[in-house]
């Protein structure tokens, strides 16, 4: 399959002028449910939930995911590609991106094109 660049029609919310501008604080209140950890690794994992969790509810009124998003970008300056190649740059696996795919797919916000050379793509 080749997904193909189209012309973006994004919704109003993400069409304004917007900034987010995210601050996440590490060091834990007495109080806080969170714990310290002092696994780098674990910390990142944690931050990008949080970071997630912000632009899930801020896409929520679009019907989009941040992983949606994120592939409309990537078409928006990629062009048209194949599934496997948009899969590499984003570093998804095949059924993730299928999974991401198909509700831009029947919302007409990307196409497909058969690739005559390898019918698997």
């Amino acid at each position: 399959m080749v997904v193909s660049k189209i012309t973006l029609k994004l919704p109003n919310q993400l069409t304004k002028t917007k900034k987010m501008y995210i601050h996440i604080n590490m060091r834990f209140k007495k109080d806080s449910h969170l714990v310290e950890l002092e696994c780098a690794c674990a910390n990142i994992r944690r931050a990008s939930r949080a970071i997630t969790h912000v632009y899930t509810e801020e896409l929520a009124g679009c019907e989009l995911t941040p992983t949606q998003i994120t592939i409309l970008m990537t078409l928006n300056q990629a062009g048209t590609i194949t599934q496997g190649k948009l899969g590499r740059i984003l570093a998804l696996d095949s059924t993730t991106l299928t999974r991401s795919l198909r509700p831009l797919l029947k919302q007409g916000w990307v196409s497909t094109l058969a690739n005559e050379e390898d019918r698997r793509e």
